[in-house]
């Protein structure tokens, strides 16, 4: 099962020089794990793919004082361990920045299986050749111990394979040759990309915000499988630090 929640925050506290920005998904991530099992906490804190996507978004730029916050849940224990938070939280104390945000709606936005989406893209959906992906988020990947700032088909559909089966228990993609194809016959035809840094911590970790379109080429149940592949990446996030308010995006299915 995965779950999309969306709170709207608004700042009760107000400071005019204070401007929120998508950098801040990584402050009420650390306001959410002190607030959960802390065995959970420390699972999450293991190598591997998070069950967890967050990221925050400013719908009005010239009203900074209220951000959506999104945080999408992968898997049964994510959901048990994470929904009473998101569901019962009043009040979001920012401590470094001394200000407090309020909850001022919240909703789920979203409940599928993981059959759900297999019988959506391989059986029962079209096959679809053209897809948009929006970077809503600073987008990132890492090859060779180096900050990747320009998408890939290669790297996005490594990217959505790794996700997708971490969370899949019943239809992992391990075909190599099955997964090349992929890339060898998906392409970038139009994009608008622009750089962009996240701050995490005290770090600036560069990457890109923006869209691609792809096209892809090839047998029905090729095209139906790069279907599933990057409509998931919508609930996992794209690329690296998801769990850490990076790699958010919107997913369309053009045709």
């Amino acid at each position: 099962m995965i779950k999309k929640y969306k709170l709207e925050l608004e700042m009760t506290d107000s400071n005019q020089n204070l401007r929120p920005s998508p950098s801040w998904a990584y402050i009420l991530y650390s306001a959410m794990i002190e607030n959960i099992n802390p065995e959970y906490v420390e699972y999450l804190h293991e190598d591997g793919p998070n069950p967890i996507n967050q990221y925050v978004l400013i719908p009005d730029r010239n009203n900074s004082n209220k951000i959506e916050w999104n945080v999408n849940l992968l898997g049964e224990e994510a959901i048990s361990q994470v929904e009473p938070f998101l569901m019962k939280i009043e009040d979001i104390q920012i401590r470094k920045f001394d200000t407090k945000f309020t909850v001022v709606n919240r909703s789920i936005t979203d409940a599928v299986t993981e059959s759900d989406i297999a019988e959506k893209h391989l059986t029962t959906g079209k096959a679809v050749l053209n897809v948009r992906i929006d970077f809503l988020t600073t987008s990132s990947f890492k090859s060779n111990e180096r900050y990747v700032i320009f998408p890939s088909i290669d790297l996005i559909l490594k990217s959505a394979v790794s996700k997708w089966n971490a969370f899949s228990s019943s239809f992992a993609l391990d075909d190599e040759e099955a997964l090349q194809q992929m890339i060898e016959r998906t392409r970038i035809y139009q994009y608008a990309l622009r750089s962009n840094s996240f701050m995490l911590k005290q770090a600036r970790i560069p990457g890109f915000r923006g869209y691609i379109k792809l096209y892809s080429t090839g047998p029905d149940p090729m095209i139906r499988l790069v279907n599933l592949l990057l409509g998931f990446l919508e609930y996992s996030g794209v690329g690296i630090k998801a769990t850490l308010g990076m790699g958010g995006c919107k997913v369309t299915l053009e045709g």
